[in-house]
């Protein structure tokens, strides 16, 4: 299940940084600017920009008792007379005479660091246009002592183009999350360029507005498959390129040392498969302890349903049981007329009599969904299209088609098993409750006949032949007959 509410529930008040500390650190930022604008720094500064995390909109909430960090560059013009290093010390020279900042400075390789314990942490960075090194913009390595070529404000640029791509603000919204689990789990090592660079690349051109990222879980999935899949393909550290377009050659991978990278493949493997099977399964408690187990017990918090209560449509101005056996009283076939197939709830979906899958999924980034037509007459009679839960007379046909998105490889290479499921006092009667799998009776394409009172469903899954694994499940079609 996709539990949207949830994930926006646990992004705001788990995940994101919350508003006091973004408050708090504005204030400070713009204090310690406006102070280095009036010093007597050696070097003009030409701007301040707000740089990394902060800057790509990634930043999280850190943990109890931890700080965050945050990231300021400063382009500066270049002192003909100074070394490379002159620009770092000068900046911790001119901090330390301040009182309110003395304390706080310590000199890092590429920054001076000013950290407020036990609260956050901020990396003041010179950029200069070095003009024996063509005016290219580079940032000063202090103990080496020479200029290192860089575009932070290009690959901020990129970041913000990929967003854009996915829509939603899906990638800032999935880099905070495996930022989270990240620091939640302690499970893997990979820096936050680093991180975010494999997330923007698994974006492409095509993503906005596809069934893939049209919410939190499933942009969740989409992303970890998709890293799955790249990392499975590399046995040593792989290349991961700067996106910044001036930036000639810098590999990210080399932030990795060869243990980190196969523990973090491994552990995108597994997080990938935990998270497609929170995404599919249906009974909203055992989804939420699946999500639980990749996201920790802070999300859905409080949200587990009772038996009874999942056991019980809300149907203003009544509620009505849904029998254990799903064999289902008249009334429902009439509420769901009244008000349509939303009053469902996942146990609905869950009859005792339903077979589960028993295939493997493929983690292809495919989806699909189920229509179909209304025939009176049966097979080779014409059809008129039907919604999902339009109420239908009894004695006519449906037939069903699946149709399908960013299937890995050609629509032959897979088959669709269909689960057809009854419900209903009158099928129990028969003894067709069914919820069984069918094969198809043309490719993507299954035809049944309206025969029993009640509300039933069908569902399309869409099977890859070479090595029998789940590509994509439909969401159930809900049928009512009259």
């Amino acid at each position: 299940m996709e539990h949207n509410s949830y994930f926006e529930d646990f992004l705001k008040d788990v995940v994101n940084i919350d508003q006091g500390r973004l408050n708090s650190l504005d204030t400070s930022i713009t204090a310690i600017q406006n102070y280095i604008l009036k010093s007597n720094f050696g070097a003009k500064v030409r701007f301040f920009r707000r740089q990394g995390s902060l800057a790509h909109g990634t930043i999280v909430r850190p943990l109890n008792g931890q700080e965050f960090d945050a990231d300021v560059v400063m382009m500066v013009a270049e002192n003909a007379e100074w070394e490379p290093k002159d620009y770092l010390l000068d900046l911790r020279r001119v901090l330390w005479a301040n009182s309110t900042y003395r304390g706080k400075t310590r000199l890092s390789d590429v920054c001076v660091t000013l950290d407020y314990a036990g609260d956050k942490k901020i990396d003041l960075m010179p950029m200069i246009q070095v003009s024996d090194k063509d005016h290219k913009i580079n940032i000063c390595h202090h103990r080496h002592n020479h200029f290192i070529r860089s575009e932070p404000l290009e690959f901020t640029e990129w970041l913000v183009q990929r967003n854009k791509l996915s829509g939603g603000n899906s990638f800032r919204k999935m880099s905070r999350i495996l930022k989270y689990i990240r620091n939640h789990k302690k499970s893997f090592t990979c820096p936050s360029v680093l991180l975010t660079a494999l997330i923007g690349y698994r974006i492409t051109d095509n993503d906005r507005g596809t069934d893939a990222f049209s919410s939190v879980p499933k942009t969740l999935v989409t992303i970890l498959e998709r890293l799955d899949r790249y990392l499975a393909r590399h046995i040593d550290v792989p290349e991961v390129l700067n996106p910044s377009p001036s930036i000639d050659y810098e590999d990210l991978g080399e932030l990795w040392t060869i243990d980190q990278f196969r523990n973090f493949k491994d552990k995108m493997h597994l997080y990938a498969s935990w998270a497609r099977d929170a995404l599919l399964e249906e009974d909203h408690n055992a989804s939420l302890a699946k999500w639980r187990k990749l996201l920790g017990n802070n999300f859905g918090a409080g949200k587990e349903k009772t038996e009874a209560a999942r056991n019980v449509l809300a149907v203003k101005p009544e509620a009505i049981a849904l029998a254990n056996d799903a064999g289902h009283s008249d009334s429902l076939v009439e509420a769901v007329m009244r008000s349509g197939v939303r009053i469902l709830n996942a146990t609905f979906y869950r009859p005792p009599h339903l077979r589960p899958p028993t295939w493997t999924p493929s983690h292809e980034t495919a989806s699909c969904y189920v229509s179909a037509t209304f025939h009176r007459s049966g097979r080779g009679s014409s059809g008129v299209n039907v919604d999902d839960g339009s109420a239908l007379p009894r004695d006519g046909w449906l037939r069903f088609k699946c149709t399908t998105f960013q299937l890995q490889y050609d629509k032959t290479e897979y088959f669709v098993q269909w689960r057809v499921t009854n419900t209903g006092f009158v099928a129990k009667l028969k003894g067709q409750m069914r919820g069984e799998f069918y094969d198809q009776d043309g490719q993507f394409i299954k035809w049944e006949k309206l025969s029993y009172r009640g509300v039933h469903f069908v569902e399309a899954f869409v099977i890859r032949k070479y090595d029998n694994t789940l590509a994509c499940k439909s969401a159930p079609y809900n049928v009512v007959i009259k």
